[in-house]
């Protein structure tokens, strides 16, 4: 257990607060948890506002596996910063501090 375990944790709540759906689907807790451990594998559909870039994020920070996840919840907030500009959303404040990633990857944000 390390951050991604906290990274696919917030992905699953993020996917039911953009979809308005449980990340897995109705069943026993015996199959959800089966369902966790062999792979989600969350559809957008019906939740069309949601960015193409957000919805990849979330689909990765959902990995099975957890080496394919955002390893640490700074990379996400890049990420999340990066999605939001693929997307073409407005930053509504501009007093935010950006993430603490280095290099080409700040500067791109």
């Amino acid at each position: 257990l390390d951050a991604r375990t906290d990274v696919y944790g917030l992905a699953c709540c993020a996917y039911e607060l953009l979809t308005g759906r449980s990340v897995v689907d109705g069943c026993t807790i015996p199959e959800a948890l089966a369902q966790h451990e062999e792979g989600l594998r969350p559809t957008f559909t019906g939740a069309p506002a949601v960015p193409m870039a957000l919805q990849l994020l979330v689909r990765r920070c959902l990995a099975a596996d957890p080496s394919e996840r955002v390893a640490t919840m700074v990379e996400l907030e890049a990420a999340l910063c990066e999605a939001q500009i693929a997307a073409g959303v407005p930053n509504q404040r501009d007093d935010l501090e950006l993430p603490a990633v280095a290099g080409p990857r700040r500067s791109a944000i």
